[in-house]
């Protein structure tokens, strides 16, 4: 996918996002945020398939219920308020402290909202620091499906945000957030 099939309106909404809940709240306004989050994206979230494949798919809503998920965010925001005040750019991933809590978010999120809107969960809520990804966008940086590969995922956008070619690029896509023009810079070019 190219600069020609780049969806103009992931540009033109994304600041209308931050409207419609407190992002700084990681566990606030959740129904809103997670609304946001998967209008965002081409596959509504009761349509999301859990895991395995055939006849037998089941779909996140049948196994998370409303509680359930209310729960879990609850339980991780002590950790998601790390981040609160961190920045990608300068941050040290290969802290173990950095990258324990990067797992502890991702591990349940992925499960219960798959890693595509866990990404842009985490980015709306901590747009300096967290990178969103999509599943050809993690293909083509060859990470994997998985907490790790978020980890990696997010350690290939710091290095990138460090080469002062990539910088200018970003913030021709997005001055006001590098970590947001690089988003947009690699989904014009993947």
């Amino acid at each position: 996918m190219g600069i020609a099939t780049y969806n103009v309106w992931y540009s033109a909404t994304y600041e209308r996002i931050f409207d419609m809940a407190n992002w700084s709240e990681f566990s606030s306004d959740l129904d809103k945020k997670i609304v946001c989050v998967f209008a965002w994206m081409p596959q509504a979230i009761m349509n999301i398939h859990h895991s395995g494949k055939g006849k037998n798919l089941v779909t996140k809503a049948s196994i998370y219920d409303p509680i359930k998920v209310y729960q879990v965010f609850e339980e991780l925001k002590s950790v998601a308020k790390y981040f609160k005040d961190k920045n990608l750019t300068d941050t040290d991933l290969d802290d173990s402290l950095v990258k324990n809590r990067i797992c502890k978010l991702c591990n349940p999120l992925f499960s219960i909202l798959g890693s595509v809107a866990t990404s842009k969960f985490l980015h709306f809520s901590y747009p300096y620091f967290f990178i969103m990804w999509d599943n050809s966008l993690r293909k083509k940086k060859q990470c994997k499906n998985s907490q790790d590969g978020y980890w990696e995922y997010l350690k290939k956008a710091q290095k990138a945000l460090k080469n002062k070619r990539i910088i200018k690029l970003a913030k021709k896509e997005y001055k006001f957030n590098p970590v947001r023009g690089l988003d947009v810079y690699w989904m014009k070019t993947k």
